[in-house]
């Protein structure tokens, strides 16, 4: 994973309209062992490493701060979201209850972590899709458009540690995102 990182959320827990939410979510996970407030509060440098507590953390955010605008009365005129932020936005157009939202993060990082599959790795490239294409090696694809100048390449963790290793790699590496990869098709 590439976006969460210890202590996100952590000062927007003393907003009560946040911390109401991220404490809806413990409820909604209760099932599960997963607490995602203590998650928030009590995280290290390793805690996102873990998938499933990834995939959580992220989408509680996410809802909490839908919740958040929601209070202040703010509605999107339109939504858009990657990976988990998918979820997020099934929350917010109304297609997903809370519950729903954080428990498909739940089971969708749960699912990719007991699944045995083969190491993949991830990184951001400071290339556009166009130039990533034409310099990927076999097994590297690029996985997301970010932006204009920026693609998220993948593939298996071998070939990408080797290829990111490389003297003669000549692409901008802006940072290595993942060592589990969840977008490609290596899932």
């Amino acid at each position: 994973m590439g976006t969460q990182w210890a202590g996100m959320g952590h000062s927007l827990m003393q907003l009560p309209d946040f911390k109401e939410s991220i404490l809806q979510s413990d409820v909604a996970l209760k099932d599960t062992g997963l607490v995602v407030s203590r998650l928030l509060s009590e995280a290290d440098d390793t805690t996102f490493e873990d998938t499933v507590n990834a995939f959580v953390g992220l989408a509680a955010i996410q809802i909490a701060l839908i919740d958040l605008l929601r209070k202040m009365g703010l509605q999107p005129d339109g939504i858009i979201g990657h990976s988990v932020g998918e979820l997020a936005c099934g929350y917010a157009d109304g297609s997903f209850t809370h519950s729903e939202a954080i428990l498909a993060a739940y089971w969708r990082g749960h699912c990719i972590k007991v699944a045995d599959l083969p190491a993949g790795g991830m990184a951001a490239v400071g290339l556009t899709w166009e130039e990533c294409i034409s310099q990927c090696p076999q097994g590297v694809v690029p996985a997301c458009h970010n932006a204009e100048d920026s693609v998220t390449i993948s593939g298996p963790q071998k070939v990408s540690i080797k290829l990111l290793a490389a003297e003669s790699w000549t692409m901008p590496l802006s940072r290595k995102v993942s060592q589990v990869d969840t977008e490609s098709g290596q899932v």
